[in-house]
């Protein structure tokens, strides 16, 4: 394998956003097409919540493998220095998939009888095939190849959707088969890209991951934790106040509103963190505060536009195609403000993490984690789900403003004479 260095570029961003658009088609088509092809609300809100948690152990691998890999490749000095970043990481998210699946068959055996989790064996028989798949696209990502990661992307997409095809033609569409669609084509791209880049794997070494990744991996996994912990919360919640069929509903307006800013927050991630990353081992305050301002204005110009034409087009479309999911249409305006605000937080973090600095990554996380849970808690008890959308909202907004306070002061940390002082010293 040869590894190119990371630049930012507008091709960069280009394939960064394309990756991003069939890796959301993917993952929405498990909402999109159970909320059309499966006629009973319930069954489809449980099998957007078995979706879910399984979400939750592959955001857990992401943060421990995938996000130190963007900030931990930029700065290795060799190619084989790489190839063994790469081979660990691998191994290492394996063994977490090893622990994670007898936990999710675990807990559908203990969970409460109203939350209904019985389509989660189903998902936890697809996640080794989807953990390792992300791993793939982070690894292109962290090597400047974003080619490479919409090209399993794209196998991942043709695959599920020839799948789902085949299912609807033959009447087989269940919530169970749409899973297996899904972890189908995730294991096609998984194999495309193993076979590709000749990785077993089972042959690295976690144990090295850890020692490369020690002050990061710890910190970006425990904030992957607390803000999983958090969306769970809001799935419990929604469920156990509002029952499946208000779950779906929520769900769906997350996935035609909040999921395209969630997918561009994490294109722009996937570009910005590498290069912050090289940026502030140079202690390049300029740079840093560049970057940051000139990508929340070219989110911003893009995001907005596009977000209020989302909330006027959300009733006549529910009522037109989705007329059992028409109460979605009262989330749309709450869903998109927070849909921005999410989105913009983007070059915050990118900043965070390529400053190196765990630590900061975590506390910002659970800040903003423990703002949103309150602002859902008071919102859901005052408006039930619409009030949900609200407070959700209106917790962003603090966290926003959080991340920037954060980012002025870290900036200026890292241009400080000290710092200055410690990076020049040989």
């Amino acid at each position: 394998m040869r590894f190119a260095r990371t630049g930012l570029s507008s091709r960069r961003w280009v394939l960064a956003i394309s990756d991003q658009i069939v890796s959301a088609s993917s993952n929405a088509a498990n909402l999109i097409v159970a909320a059309f092809l499966l006629s009973d609300v319930d069954a489809a809100g449980q099998m957007m919540l078995a979706v879910t948690i399984v979400y939750f152990a592959v955001n857990f691998i992401r943060s421990f493998v995938g996000d130190v890999l963007l900030v931990v490749m930029p700065r290795s000095a060799t190619d084989h220095d790489r190839q063994e970043l790469v081979r660990n990481a691998t191994t290492t998210a394996s063994a977490i998939v090893l622990v994670a699946i007898p936990a999710m068959l675990l807990l559908q055996l203990t969970a409460p009888a109203q939350l209904n989790l019985r389509y989660l064996a189903w998902g936890a028989l697809v996640l080794p095939a989807i953990a390792l798949q992300d791993v793939g696209r982070y690894v292109a990502f962290s090597t400047n190849s974003p080619a490479k990661a919409l090209q399993i992307d794209i196998i991942w997409v043709a695959v599920q959707a020839m799948l789902v095809g085949l299912l609807t033609i033959t009447g087989r569409v269940t919530a169970a088969t749409l899973i297996l669609a899904w972890g189908a084509g995730a294991l096609i791209g998984a194999i495309v890209w193993l076979a590709a880049h000749r990785l077993n794997p089972l042959r690295g070494s976690p144990m090295s991951w850890l020692s490369v990744s020690k002050g990061l991996s710890g910190w970006f996994s425990a904030t992957s934790v607390i803000g999983q912990i958090q969306v769970q919360i809001l799935a419990m919640g929604i469920s156990g106040v509002g029952g499946p069929s208000a779950f779906a509903q929520f769900r769906l307006a997350q996935v035609a509103i909040l999921a395209p800013a969630q997918n561009a927050g994490m294109a722009a991630m996937s570009v910005l963190t590498p290069r912050s990353s090289r940026l502030s081992e140079r202690c390049d305050v300029d740079a840093i505060r560049t970057q940051t301002r000139q990508s929340i204005i070219a989110i911003s110009l893009v995001a907005v536009p596009a977000l209020a034409l989302l909330c006027v087009l959300a009733r006549p479309l529910l009522r037109a195609y989705l007329p059992s999911y028409l109460p979605a249409a009262a989330l749309a305006i709450p869903m998109a403000i927070y849909a921005y605000l999410y989105v913009i937080q983007a070059p915050y973090n990118s900043a965070f993490r390529g400053m190196l600095s765990g630590e900061r990554v975590f506390g910002y996380g659970l800040a903003s984690s423990l703002f949103a849970v309150g602002g859902f808690s008071i919102g859901i008890w005052f408006g039930g789900v619409v009030g949900a959308c609200w407070g959700l909202a209106s917790a962003l907004a603090l966290s926003t403003l959080l991340a920037h306070l954060i980012h002025r002061r870290s900036v200026v940390r890292l241009g400080s004479p000290t710092e200055l002082l410690r990076k020049s010293s040989p």
